[in-house]
């Protein structure tokens, strides 16, 4: 259907079909959450909303490459359809990243969001254990007295500790 609509519209044709399908596989993955939550009767509260049409003037620009519409070469991101822009890092990438978001900021700034698989590391065994409760009167109650976080502004007052 996107090749049949590219051929027919115009300004369709003009953009790299790359984020276009991604667009496409987005909004199905998303209806069919929302078609599952509703199927398996879970509450409003937690089920997924269908996805909704946004307007040009609210919605910020974002589009999604997977690993065939971009790549990086001497420091410059490659986009499919042509497009090259100088990348100002701010970190260097751990691994060579599956995909790429750019987007604006409501201030105009673009970005480029890379996913890169993370190395897992496991935590050294101490053998020791801590236990935590959220609370009102405590922000963190643990078995460890040296861990035990107040709440700002109870800390010396009359009837509270």
């Amino acid at each position: 259907m996107l090749t049949q609509a590219r051929k027919a519209i115009p300004w369709l044709r003009e953009g790299s079909s790359v984020p276009q399908q991604q667009i496409i596989r987005d909004f199905g993955k998303s209806r069919a959450k929302a078609r599952k939550d509703i199927e398996d009767r879970l509450p409003m509260a937690s089920r997924a909303g269908m996805p909704r049409h946004k307007k040009k003037r609210e919605a910020r620009p974002a589009l999604n490459y997977t690993r065939r519409g971009f790549s990086l070469k001497d420091g410059r991101l490659h986009l499919a359809g042509g497009i090259a822009l100088t990348v100002v890092w701010s970190r260097k990438l751990p691994a060579d990243p599956s995909s790429v978001r750019v987007y604006r900021d409501a201030v105009g700034h673009w970005y480029a969001s890379f996913v890169v698989p993370a190395e897992i590391q496991p935590l050294p065994q101490t053998g020791a254990v801590i236990g935590i409760d959220w609370g009102v009167k405590d922000t963190a109650t643990t078995t460890s007295d040296t861990h035990t976080s107040r709440t700002p502004g109870t800390a010396g007052r009359p009837g509270r500790s």
